[in-house]
This record gives structure tokens, C-alpha cells and sequence, in this order.
């Protein structure tokens, strides 16, 4: 009974999200996916802007990249994080990771000038 329940469930999500073949439900699943791994704003970009329809995996990345870029200023190509307070530099590997309770990250141009040249 559960089973028969999940399975129309399912039948009728496919149906409603147009996918009749399997590379479209393989999509829509790695779509749907990468939805639940974004954060709140970016997942509400992404959604306001497909409506009723749903975006190619491809797609969902794309806009969440440009989410990210345009409401991160420490994003972009010409920048990179820098923890404060690490030896960054001094060992040649840089930070082991950003998190910890005083550690804070800044994002800065790149540190070789060369990468800074147009």
C-alpha cells in the first residue's frame, strides 16, 4: 500500500515535470539534488526564475555561480580567500581550513602581481 502510494507520488511528479525518457529523469534528479545542497537565497534565485519549469543540472549551476558571484564580493575570478591569523605563506600549504571559532576570511586580489596585469 505504501509502496502503491510512492510510486503515484511519483508518476505524477514525472508527469508533471514533463520527463518521459531516462536522461530527463536523470536530470531532473541531479537538478533536484544540487537544489537541496544551495543556500536559502541562491535556492530562491534559482527557483523564482524557473516558474512552473525546471532547469537542466547544467543550468542550476550557472545561476547559482552568478547568485554567488554577484552577493559575494570576496567571489571572482581576480580574487582568492585568505584566512586571518593563519601562518599563510610560512608553510607553503596555507591554511588547513577556514573554520574555527577565531578565524576570519578575507578575500583579497591574488598575491602574485603577475595575475594582476590585464
Amino acid at each position: 500500500m505504501f509502496a502503491s502510494r510512492l510510486r503515484t507520488l511519483l508518476d505524477h511528479y514525472l508527469r508533471s515535470r514533463n520527463v518521459n525518457d531516462f536522461e530527463s529523469l536523470c536530470a531532473l534528479l541531479v537538478s533536484d539534488k544540487l537544489k537541496v545542497c544551495l543556500s536559502p537565497g541562491t535556492i530562491n534565485y534559482v527557483t523564482s526564475l524557473e516558474g512552473n519549469d525546471w532547469f537542466k543540472p547544467e543550468r542550476v549551476t550557472t545561476l547559482a555561480d552568478t547568485f554567488v558571484a554577484d552577493h559575494n564580493p570576496g567571489f571572482g575570478p581576480s580574487k582568492q580567500p585568505v584566512a586571518k591569523g593563519d601562518n599563510f605563506g610560512k608553510t607553503g600549504t596555507g591554511p588547513s581550513n577556514f573554520s574555527g571559532p577565531n578565524r576570519q576570511i578575507e578575500y583579497s586580489r591574488p598575491i602574485n602581481p603577475q595575475l594582476n596585469k590585464g
